[in-house]
């Protein structure tokens, strides 16, 4: 609460008659200093409160439930329908008074407490508010181990993320929470900015939160142009999802400021949506709207961009189809400027070294030229061919790329095996049909080779495709090869600096 003292000298005794200890002990000086902290403590509390309620812009709150929304607000029913799966809600473990239970130990009083709200980015990151893992603040004591706050890493991992909270119009009650576990706070409050990203599991049914709700983009740049309508989706005071939107009012020093968009305790880290395109411009962290700086603020996502380590500091707007809505295949006949890197990778247990007369029939389905999401190398025609459910798993990754991707990038896949398998030189593998090259990504969306060496070089990105081949339901993924090693879920071996080798397992 209070901050130590500077390390600068005491005043000499006298200047203050007030402060000297004339009669009094310290015992009964250090008692008024508790009591002066219990009092400041109050006020912050109630200074907390007041600036939550204040934080609703105008006379009513005009907020709506995100599937009983009208479309008045500025934004259309679409854009809500679009956008709204992936904004989700933090919540508290209800097990605390177990899990802190011992002598020293504290649940605090969170326990159950549903907390803030935050949104799924890619990879299954959820981005939301810094101070929602902060050890102090809003007058609530969290868990404590040994007289001290436990840290804001395990405060992540005592939460949960409920999806689908919201009114279903049908019943005018609340739909079950979908929960998926937190597993680490990958990113906090970076360069002192109010942002965090954490890592989400799998629920209890085995699924990825991305995979059933998708994830929302992050623009690659700051949205500065005044009156844009913005739209933030939250759980305002931990009720169940709703809409509000209102214009840019301010852009200045890293914040966006709105001054028509209601928001409660609970909306903290609810993305900032741009109307023109769903893009995420930023992340709510504070109300204001009748007091202090007159709006509500959050900080927008060209800082955060700026202060994260893990993402693209800026990258092109890449505009791949031109109408979303309609066009799901990529013209793959055009020439494309590429090599045939050769790819050294781990053989199974068996030497395949040896297998040139073992004939592999069941390698006789051929990538198509044109799919969902995905351009192949079409010189290599001849060395895409692969087992029937290996090429099922390619369009599947295709199409859950392209699913969160509809305006953005798309995947490049180089080689696969020859028909009837066996070696492929200059390869020692890419034999049984199991084995698929895909391309790193680029910042500018080229459809050219990159090395993970190369400024254009998206890991971002990359991390993404990664995650997205992972999540695929038609085959497992045995390993992945790549030498940037600041991917998750990969392993080096030489001869991939400019490609992903994926090895599945049937």
């Amino acid at each position: 609460m209070f901050e130590k003292r500077n390390s600068l000298p005491f005043p000499p005794q006298g200047q203050n008659p007030e402060l000297e200890p004339s009669v009094e002990t310290r015992d009964n000086l250090v008692q008024q200093r508790e009591a002066l902290m219990a009092q400041v403590e109050e006020l912050d509390i109630l200074i907390t409160r007041v600036s939550s309620s204040e934080s609703i812009c105008g006379h009513t709150d005009d907020s709506q439930d995100v599937e009983k929304y009208d479309g008045t607000l500025g934004v259309t029913r679409d854009f809500v329908n679009q956008f709204s799966p992936p904004v989700g809600q933090l919540q508290w473990q209800e097990n605390l008074a177990d899990l802190f239970s011992k002598e020293g130990e504290s649940p605090g009083n969170v326990e159950g407490k549903r907390w803030c709200t935050g949104c799924l980015i890619e990879g299954d990151k959820f981005l939301t508010a810094g101070h929602c893992f902060d050890k102090t603040g809003g007058g609530w004591q969290r868990p404590s181990r040994g007289n001290k706050v436990i840290s804001p890493e395990e405060i992540a991992t005592l939460m949960h993320v409920n999806f689908n909270f919201q009114i279903d119009p049908t019943t005018d009650k609340p739909r079950p929470d979908d929960r998926f576990p937190i597993i680490n706070l990958l990113e906090y409050r970076e360069k002192g900015l109010d942002y965090a990203i954490i890592q989400l599991g799998r629920n209890e049914a085995g699924e990825s939160p991305s995979g059933k709700y998708g994830t929302l983009n992050l623009s690659p740049q700051d949205l500065t142009h005044i009156g844009s309508m913005l739209c933030v989706i939250q759980h305002p005071n931990g009720n169940p999802k709703k809409i509000e939107a209102g214009p840019l009012i301010d852009h200045k020093k890293g914040q966006l400021f709105y001054d028509d968009i209601d928001t409660q305790g609970g909306s903290s880290g609810s993305p900032i949506l741009a109307e023109k395109n769903g893009n995420v411009v930023g992340v709510h962290t504070n109300g204001g709207c009748s007091g202090f700086s007159g709006a509500n603020v959050g900080v927008s996502i060209g800082a955060i961009r700026g202060a994260s380590n893990l993402l693209d500091s800026a990258e092109s707007p890449v505009i791949i189809f031109p109408n979303p809505a309609d066009v799901e295949t990529v013209d793959n006949e055009t020439p494309i400027e590429l090599e045939d890197t050769p790819c050294f990778s781990p053989l199974d247990e068996e030497n395949l070294e040896d297998l040139e007369a073992v004939p592999f029939p069941a390698v006789d389905t051929q990538l198509p030229i044109e799919g969902t999401g995905y351009y192949s190398y079409s010189q290599f025609r001849e060395k895409q061919f692969g087992l029937t459910e290996t090429i099922e798993a390619i369009k599947k990754i295709g199409e859950l790329w392209f699913a969160s991707h509809r305006t953005g990038l798309v995947i490049g896949i180089g080689n696969i095996s020859k028909k009837g398998g066996g070696p492929v030189p200059p390869h020692s593998s890419h034999q049984t049909g199991l084995d698929v090259d895909f391309r790193l990504l680029r910042t500018d969306g080229a459809r050219i080779g990159i090395t993970f060496h190369h400024p254009n070089y998206s890991r971002t990105r990359t991390q993404a495709l990664v995650n997205t081949i992972k999540s695929n339901p038609i085959l497992k993924v045995k390993l992945i090869l790549c030498n940037d090693n600041k991917l998750q879920g990969v392993q080096p071996w030489p001869g991939h600096d400019d490609h992903l080798h994926v090895r599945f397992s049937k």
